[in-house]
């Protein structure tokens, strides 16, 4: 009789390890399929894309995109999309402006500076989002806004830094009624801005 029950609880245990066990190895498979995801899904698309570095900073782009470093009107590069058909009016791009700063003004105030600017040189200027953002510890201001340029209305998505007393607006531009389209894009863009 205790043979049976030895038998019994053994069984019970083996069972239990062993459904312990499946569990902590789905575990371990959804863990290990969710980061692949991740890794794949995220940076699948920015596998071949192309890198510009400088002496402070680096930034990723899509390899279809021109690289222009002309330096004309203070701005340091220029990334521009391909047009999509005849029709299209705009090269989508991102744009890299570096001025120099005041010690004295805050990251805050030279959003603010960004934000008056706007209303100030395009027609029909308005801020649709301003926010504080801290990526891998920098800081910098994310403004997004749209007003008319000629013809054109255009959806801007700005990023406002200070480094060494230097001011950073790192701005992408894309035909307002194409925002939806061409929002991912850009955002992932900016955000592989990183100072070296």
């Amino acid at each position: 009789m205790f043979e049976t029950i030895d038998n019994i609880s053994c069984f019970i245990l083996f069972n239990k390890f062993r459904s312990q066990f499946m569990k902590y190895i789905l575990c371990r498979i959804i863990i290990f399929s969710l980061s692949m995801n991740f890794v794949l899904g995220q940076d699948q698309d920015q596998l071949d894309w192309k890198i510009y570095k400088s002496e402070n900073y680096s930034i990723r782009y899509p390899k279809d995109w021109e690289f222009n470093k002309s330096g004309s009107s203070g701005i340091q590069f220029l990334l521009m999309s391909p047009l999509e058909n005849e029709q299209d009016k705009l090269h989508e791009n991102v744009s890299l402006n570096i001025q120099n700063g005041n010690s004295t003004l805050t990251l805050e105030q030279y959003a603010g500076l960004s934000r008056s600017q706007v209303i100030a040189q395009l027609k029909d200027g308005s801020i649709l989002a301003d926010e504080k953002k801290n990526q891998n510890g920098d800081e910098y201001y994310k403004l997004i806004y749209a007003g008319k340029m000629g013809d054109l209305h255009l959806a801007y998505m700005q990023h406002v830094r200070i480094k060494d007393s230097k001011v950073y607006l790192l701005t992408f531009t894309c035909e307002f009624s194409k925002i939806a389209q061409w929002q991912k894009t850009g955002e992932e863009i900016l955000s592989t801005f990183q100072w070296l």
